[in-house]
């Protein structure tokens, strides 16, 4: 009986990874400084980002942030990047 307490469902374990890790954001910013919004769906406000995949030299810029989005800019045009948003 406890080790069926210790199994958490997918869910559960899906959820608390992104509570801890954060999520994944796949994002194409078109435009040179031009702010992008980010659906996280984190309910909460987000403690920081982090590139982890970009195609270009491409630097990041924070605007803003909500329980659900993240705002930002990218200061190259034509890039393709991950975001781990957390």
């Amino acid at each position: 009986m406890k080790l069926l307490k210790k199994i958490k469902s997918f869910n559960d374990v899906e959820k608390e990874f992104e509570m801890r890790g954060g999520v994944d954001i796949e994002q194409v910013f078109t435009l040179a400084n031009t702010s992008y919004t980010l659906t996280h769906n984190l309910h909460r406000v987000v403690t920081g980002y982090r590139d982890i995949k970009c195609d270009t030299y491409g630097k990041f810029k924070f605007i803003s942030s909500t329980f659900t989005t993240l705002v930002l800019q990218c200061d190259t045009a034509a890039t393709t990047a991950t975001i781990r948003v957390f």
